[in-house]
């Protein structure tokens, strides 16, 4: 008896470390949104996916067949593909061919969250609505303020 109940409190603790180690990895606050050929996308906060579709005209990036599949569409996939899309606009449009590239989306909740995550690494205040940080590879947006352009 006294060596089964060893094995079962084992594995509470195995399973607490697994836990813990995972809430570490979201320590920083962010969830996964979606990822996809070019961004894996966080968020701070529970957002409306579909107005951030509308506000970058989703429907002008992506392939009509993705627009009529008689499945649900799934607007984290769609987000995925939408910055995809943009993303290789752009490259196109400057003739810079990355496409080896993957970059991280950090979405918060309005201006003056982007600004507290610009202080956190540079001590000061940041008064943009995004900003990009080469070292991490990372795009820090407001969530309020995203648009097109």
């Amino acid at each position: 008896m006294k060596l089964r109940l060893t094995k079962i409190a084992i594995g509470c603790v195995i399973t607490l470390l697994i836990t813990g180690i995972t809430d570490l990895c979201h320590a920083d606050g962010y969830r996964l949104v979606t990822e996809s050929r070019y961004f894996t996308v966080y968020a701070t906060e529970n957002f409306d996916i579909t107005r951030i579709l509308t506000r970058l005209n989703y429907d002008f990036f992506l392939e009509a067949e993705h627009l009529i599949s008689t499945d649900e569409p799934d607007p984290a996939m769609m987000l995925g593909q939408t910055l995809d899309s943009i993303f290789i606009e752009a490259t196109h449009a400057l003739d810079i061919h990355t496409y080896d590239f993957h970059g991280t989306i950090k979405i918060v909740i309005d201006q003056s969250a982007v600004s507290t995550e610009f202080r956190k690494r540079y001590r000061q205040d940041f008064p943009e609505r995004s900003f990009y940080i080469h070292e991490e590879n990372t795009i820090f947006i407001s969530y309020k303020e995203i648009t097109l352009g």
